[in-house]
């Protein structure tokens, strides 16, 4: 179940540790003669269990990482998601196809259209001149 996966990997991914790595501690404090002495250790102490408790974040990024990369169940969804996408992009490109066409035929109907009307334009020109030729003969035989 991926969501089981995914909610596995979220988890471990934002790992942090509770530890507190005392064992990483430079000064014992109690050793120390006075109480400005003994904060300069503790701030040297906390600055060791830092780097320490950096470095096994680390550790146990690198691994969430290593084991994730390799994890057949990862590459399965990854897979799906990335078919998902190629098919979603595909039919957008297609709609997208589809509109481009739809306008491209608009426009030449509306032009064939034009063509057509104006075609039935001068036919009509042409009979009224025809027509006005016709009269304009009639009226020369009467004479």
């Amino acid at each position: 179940d991926w969501r089981a996966t995914r909610e596995f990997y979220a988890h471990w991914e934002a790992f942090y540790s509770r530890r507190s790595f005392a064992y990483a501690d430079k000064h014992d404090e109690r050793e120390a003669p006075n109480r400005q002495v003994r904060r300069a250790m503790e701030k040297e102490n906390r600055k060791c269990r830092d780097e320490q408790k950096k470095a096994w974040q680390k550790q146990v990024q690198e691994l969430v990482a290593f084991v994730k990369k390799r994890d057949p169940r990862v590459k399965e969804a990854e897979k799906l998601a990335k078919e998902r996408k190629e098919a979603e992009h595909k039919r957008r490109e297609e709609a997208l196809k589809r509109e481009r066409r739809q306008r491209r035929e608009a426009r030449l109907a509306a032009h064939h259209q034009t063509e057509e009307e104006a075609a039935a334009e001068r036919e009509r020109a042409r009979e009224e001149r025809e027509r006005a030729f016709l009269l304009d003969d009639d009226d020369d035989d009467d004479d």
